[in-house]
């Protein structure tokens, strides 16, 4: 019977350590039986038949060969990606280039029964560099924390309504027409782009404009909502810009009615300032709108709106808006 007993090592490992290979050799040269050795690691007979009988060298158990073995097969153990050389990866490239994010390319896969993948599985395959190099140049940009204390001078629009009389349908986003509006600006302040953007499907109207006046706005918004259909245009939300202070004329034009968010309450218009990051993507901050086209903003445009939406299920706002698939609606070039 073997009196050694084992203290210094760990006991219940799920895998054998270097420690307890090294005691076994120890106890199988003093004549101790598997079942012996088993009780002094807290291991099981078989665990250490089979832990000798792989991994001895003629008759004589080696540690050291237990070791680089157990090593190697640590190496191929783990998930392993199932997009390495997978034709997937040709679909997956083409919609990162099109501005989808890798939950969106998983999202709508699943929804279109096309494949079933995660949108980790992506990001790894992003990582390894299974697809182009600068692949992860594609994915989308990480938001920036605002400076505190910088404070953004408004002018006064008279006889306006502010956001808490807006109608519940447009509160709760039970129904189409109810729009968030706002303007992204180029560099040194020059040029501008007009945005809409639906609460309930997501979908955008954006227009290219020289200035930011209100009546450049406005006749943007009147030029590009003429294509909307009446009964999907009720109520517009803005903020306090001096751009919309022109919005009794579209109030009177488009008969609807115009609502404000409070100063400083970018969260009340949450979906717009969203969409706008979107836009920033295809013309950062610092991006001259006065070399831009309106072509290239209808693209962009157009991108955004034929991406499929976590909070629309996987559809795209396209499809949530018109209700049926295809190309994004296009207004003037």
């Amino acid at each position: 019977m073997c009196e050694q007993t084992l203290k210094e090592v760990s006991m219940n490992q799920e895998h054998i350590t270097i420690l307890e290979r090294e005691s076994i050799l120890e106890f199988s040269t003093l004549g101790c039986s598997n079942a012996e050795i088993g009780r002094q690691l807290e291991r099981s007979r078989s665990t250490i038949g089979r832990e000798i009988k792989r991994n001895s060298i003629g008759w004589k158990y080696s540690p050291f060969k237990a070791q680089l073995a157990y090593q190697e097969r640590k190496k191929n153990c783990g998930a392993k990606n199932i997009l390495k050389e997978s034709i997937l990866l040709i679909d997956i490239q083409d919609k990162l280039e099109n501005s989808w994010t890798p939950e969106q390319i998983a999202g709508r896969a699943k929804l279109d029964k096309l494949y079933n993948i995660s949108f980790k599985t992506i990001y790894r395959a992003i990582e390894v560099e299974f697809l182009s190099k600068d692949a992860v140049k594609l994915l989308p940009r990480k938001g920036k924390v605002k400076k505190n204390g910088v404070e953004e001078k408004r002018g006064t629009i008279p006889d306006k309504k502010m956001i808490e009389e807006r109608p519940q349908e447009a509160n709760n986003r039970s129904e189409i027409g109810h729009y968030e509006s706002d303007t992204i600006v180029g560099a040194n302040h020059k040029g501008a782009i007009m945005t809409y953007v639906c609460r309930k499907t997501r979908f955008l109207i954006a227009e290219l404009m020289p200035d930011r006046k209100a009546e450049t706005f406005n006749r943007a918004t009147l030029e590009n909502f003429k294509y909307i259909p009446k009964k999907l245009v009720k109520t517009f939300t803005s903020d306090n810009g001096k751009e919309f202070s022109g919005f009794k004329e579209l109030e009177e034009e488009l008969e609807i009615k115009t609502y404000f968010a409070n100063p400083y309450h970018s969260w009340e218009r949450g979906t717009n300032e969203n969409t706008n990051g979107l836009l920033r993507r295809f013309f950062p901050k610092g991006t001259d709108f006065l070399k831009l086209t309106k072509e290239e903003v209808n693209i962009a445009v157009q991108k955004i709106n034929n991406r499929p939406r976590k909070c629309l299920g996987w559809k795209t706002p396209h499809e949530e808006f018109w209700g049926e698939p295809g190309v994004a609606f296009n207004l003037t070039i």
